[in-house]
This record gives C-alpha cells, structure tokens and sequence, in this order.
C-alpha cells in the first residue's frame, strides 16, 4: 500500500481490515477475493489491468492511508499513549 501500487490480496484474517478501513465499498483501497480462488485471484488482476484510472486512484488512496495511519511517527505515538494507560 505505501508503495502505491495496485493490491489484490485474498480475504484473509486482518486483510479486509487494512483495505477497508469504513463501511463504505468506495473507501476500499484494493481488491479483495476469496481465499484459496485462483480464479477470482486471476480475474482481479485482469481487472487491474483493464480499469487503470479507477485502479490508480484506489491506489493513491492507499498509499495516502498509510502514510497518515501507519507512519513511524504516529506507531510510535500510538504506543506511547498505550504504555501511559498500561502504567
């Protein structure tokens, strides 16, 4: 995701967390397929390749998720905050 290119991942444990941070299909920011189906693997990939402007917008969505929810700065913070509560 930060590296800002397409993702198609399978939906596994804590991969629809990441590409679907709200209840809204259009904040999705990759595509998701069932796990263990090559073919829906294979036909999100042609996807990709097939819608590129849809593509790279999700994609830059992406990346821009990351860098403000998952930056160094803002884990460390995160922890931080977590370790004070604990104390």
């Amino acid at each position: 995701m930060a590296a800002g290119v397409p993702i198609v991942a399978s939906d596994v444990v804590g991969i629809s967390d990441l590409l679907t941070p709200s209840s809204r299909s259009e904040d999705t920011l990759g595509y998701l397929v069932p796990a263990r189906d090559a073919e829906a693997f294979a036909n999100a990939i042609i996807a990709v390749v097939q819608i590129p402007d849809k593509v790279i917008l999700r994609a830059t969505r992406a990346r821009e998720h990351v860098l403000l929810y998952h930056n160094p700065a803002k884990m460390r913070a995160d922890y931080a905050e977590l370790l004070k509560n604990l104390l």
